[in-house]
């Protein structure tokens, strides 16, 4: 699934190809995040354009929902997939952006690259209030 990672700009660029392995994919993404935070990085592009398969409901649903499982996780995720992978409706980002997770969805790197770098460096989790 991680065909290369390379980092530019400040930015982890992961390059990903072939099948979607949902049972592989937490385990991609935690060694993902453990590589972020190894370079001291807080920015990941998720370029998806390579991939073929079509994905369910309950796929997108999982991506979005995989990242606020794996903790805080004060990080910018964009990921950038070809137009038949990303819905009009941008899922994945709804169900990301609802537990947390400052993620975008997007079909042009540039535009995701430009989200990336706009903003704050780091991205925490909204704050809970009793």
């Amino acid at each position: 699934m991680i065909e290369d990672t390379l980092i530019e700009d400040g930015v982890l660029r992961v390059i990903l190809k072939g099948p979607y392995e949902p049972d592989r994919a937490p385990g991609y993404f935690r060694g993902v995040v453990d590589e972020l935070r190894k370079a001291g990085l807080h920015k990941v592009l998720l370029d998806g354009r390579g991939f073929k398969d079509k994905l369910s409901i309950m796929d997108r649903f999982a991506i979005g929902t995989m990242f606020s499982s794996l903790g805080p996780l004060n990080i910018k995720i964009a990921i950038v997939g070809n137009k038949r992978l990303v819905l009009p409706d941008r899922f994945v980002e709804n169900v990301a952006t609802n537990r947390g997770v400052a993620l975008k969805v997007t079909t042009d790197i540039e535009e995701a690259l430009s989200w990336l770098r706009a903003g704050p460096k780091e991205t925490a989790a909204p704050k809970k209030t009793v």
